[in-house]
């Protein structure tokens, strides 16, 4: 007996998966179809998108076999310049993820979640005293994390872009949320502007060492897209 066709999704239920998954509106119902820039990395880094969803469920699977187990949690590090495509490319692998494997998926800016972080910790004497919308607020931002934990692929934009402090907390929390992540099997897709060997600078030896464990590195650059784009609308 045939096995039962799964009807494909239109385009509707394809931006309404984007819309919850918090992927911004200029890259909602987006697919790899749509990702057509003319610059000088733009094929071998479709390839390697393509390669990513093709086996995506080798790596987030706890049943892989020993051949696959390299690529349990592994996810993609897109690195170039400003207006490369980098948000562009990340938000259609995710939907591809989710139409094409029923994925859950999830995006957040790295400068938002630790906005929302640091938020989080501002209201907590509020939150303490009983003031119910520092309660409500509190526990928004608690469910966003544990998302951003859970969720079975992540896209972390602007990763390195994060207002640094003193105390390093927010080096800590993405060394944290990266780290959970992989030793859960759940990958992430980070766009960035640093090369995975400069994140021993930016960041520490440490995770420059775990960042290439978990990313494949995917390069992007040739001609600023937003710039083109912009000169295409004059």
């Amino acid at each position: 007996m045939d096995e039962p066709v799964t009807p494909a999704l239109t385009a509707d239920a394809v931006a309404r998966r984007a819309n919850l998954a918090g992927i911004p509106a200029l890259y909602r119902g987006l697919r790899l179809t749509d990702w057509n820039p003319y610059n000088n990395h733009a094929h071998a880094a479709r390839s390697s998108v393509e390669a990513f969803l093709d086996t995506f469920e080798a790596r987030v699977s706890s049943e892989a076999q020993n051949a696959s187990r390299s690529l349990l949690g592994r996810g993609l590090a897109l690195i170039g310049p400003p207006g490369m495509g980098k948000t562009t490319l990340a938000c259609i692998t995710a939907t591809e993820a989710a139409v094409r494997h029923n994925a859950g998926i999830m995006f957040v800016a790295v400068a938002d979640y630790m906005k929302a972080l640091a938020k989080q910790h501002a209201i907590k004497a509020q939150a303490d005293r009983g003031v119910q919308e520092a309660i409500d607020l509190w526990w928004a931002i608690e469910r966003m994390v544990h998302k951003a934990e859970t969720t079975p692929l992540l896209v972390f934009d602007d990763v390195g872009k994060e207002h640094r402090t003193v105390s390093n907390a927010a080096i800590d929390e993405v060394d944290r949320l990266l780290r959970m992540r992989f030793r859960r099997a759940l990958p992430t897709i980070a766009t960035t502007n640093l090369r995975l060997a400069a994140w021993g600078e930016s960041y520490n030896p440490s995770m420059a060492s775990f960042a290439h464990e978990t990313f494949d590195e995917v390069l992007l650059g040739g001609a600023d897209l937003r710039k083109e784009a912009a000169r295409a609308r004059r």
